[in-house]
């Protein structure tokens, strides 16, 4: 799956502004691209963080967020910026960990539809298979299949 974080707005949202980071999920044939508060990413890591405890397995590290900027909203646009970078890596991170593929709440968090789960969770990802070498009969040469 390919992951970007191209940009971040602030949307009003149940009549309040929020700051939201737009993400675009690719896999295969499929893009979905949501709109995601800093809230929804404290949500999955916390998700995230419980499964590798019950299958002991560290979670990627979630970015630090000056908590003093974030109660005062003082964060300036270069803050946003250093966030949703290191969001971006924090995702990828999930992405490529086991902990990613055994959470559904992963799953749902990206969009992934329902037909792809399992073979992105297996990492079935290739639309041109590689190439096999198997016996074509039981004692015989190789064939490229």
């Amino acid at each position: 799956m390919e992951i970007d974080i191209p940009s971040t707005s602030v949307k009003t949202i149940d009549g309040k502004k929020k700051r939201v980071f737009t993400i675009k999920f690719t896999y295969r044939d499929w893009t979905n691209t949501v709109d995601k508060k800093l809230s929804n990413f404290i949500e999955l890591n916390q998700v995230i963080k419980l499964i590798g405890r019950s299958i002991n397995k560290p979670a990627p590290k979630f970015p630090k967020i000056s908590r003093v900027k974030r109660l005062f909203r003082t964060l300036t646009e270069s803050d946003y910026d250093n966030i949703r970078l290191n969001l971006l890596k924090y995702l990828k991170e999930v992405e490529l960990s086991s902990l990613g593929k055994k959470a559904i709440f992963f799953q749902n968090f990206c969009g992934l539809p329902v037909v792809l789960r399992n073979d992105w969770s297996l990492g079935i990802f290739l639309t041109n298979p590689p190439k096999v070498l198997m016996p074509l009969f039981s004692n015989s040469n190789l064939v490229e299949s």
